[in-house]
């Protein structure tokens, strides 16, 4: 993935999920990477669909 940062919406999304994956870890150490994966995920797509990209 950190190759493949070619693009605002992949670089969020690996960005936001090494921030969130570990936040999440208080919260539910089992789903933090997928909780992680999937906020950060979204919030990449919904900002690169705003800004037109």
């Amino acid at each position: 993935m950190i190759g493949a940062m070619k693009t605002f919406q992949i670089s969020l999304s690996v960005i936001l999920g090494a921030i969130l994956g570990p936040a999440f870890y208080f919260l539910s150490p089992e789903w933090c990477i997928l909780f992680g994966g999937f906020i950060a995920g979204t919030i990449a797509f919904l900002l690169g669909e705003k800004n037109g990209n």
